[in-house]
């Protein structure tokens, strides 16, 4: 019978190629999570009340971003008792809803490049945030990283009472496929805690 000596070799090199295949394997990536900030005069349960979303002018309403927003985040809201008022009746509603969607790219690998913005709370001893959105930093770069924000304002007999900002920091594009996780983040609790809150991006309606 013929012997042929290099086959344990052969044998060995298919194993670890299978070996190293296997620990390749693309994991499950996890699941971004959603920064939610909030500053209201609210009770932590408010009393069942009327709501209309109003955009800031023509060119927001016809915004196909905030009639998305406008969309997700009403029936939220409805979930917590609140009715939403529409049409020639949303001049009636106790709370008038404001809402601005924001999408802007930068990179943790150049925090000084480009232009920085920043936002804050407009009641008192509110909260800040800035981002520095980055340039062009070359090829070898990581992936740009994309933050979208929704923000909700409401107003009651021309007072803000509440202020709320979602931000979700990940290499997605579509901002309309944003607007859901950032809706349930903030109203997953409403009015919710003051403050910071850093959780998993809700999944479940």
């Amino acid at each position: 019978m013929r012997r042929f000596p290099f086959l344990p070799l052969v044998a060995a090199l298919l194993v670890s190629l299978v070996t190293a295949c296997a620990g390749s394997a693309p994991s499950t990536p996890k699941q971004a999570a959603v920064r939610v900030e909030r500053t209201h005069q609210l009770p932590p349960a408010p009393a069942p009340t009327t709501f209309a979303i109003t955009p800031r002018d023509r060119a927001q309403a016809a915004d196909p971003a905030f009639q998305a927003a406008a969309n997700v985040v009403a029936p939220l809201l409805t979930r917590h008792g609140h009715r939403w008022i529409t049409g020639t009746e949303a001049r009636r509603a106790v709370w008038r809803v404001g809402l601005e969607t924001t999408m802007s790219s930068y990179s943790d690998m150049a925090p000084a490049a480009g232009v920085s913005y920043r936002f804050g709370w407009s009641t008192p001893g509110g909260l800040a945030m800035g981002k520095a959105p980055a340039g062009d930093i070359g090829p070898g770069a990581p992936p740009t990283m994309i933050e979208k924000r929704l923000s909700v304002t409401i107003t009651a007999e021309g007072r803000t009472v509440y202020e709320g900002r979602a931000l979700l920091v990940d290499d997605g594009r579509d901002l309309m496929d944003a607007l859901v996780p950032l809706a349930r983040a903030l109203f997953l609790r409403f009015p919710g805690p003051q403050g910071i809150d850093m959780g998993e991006a809700p999944t479940k309606p």
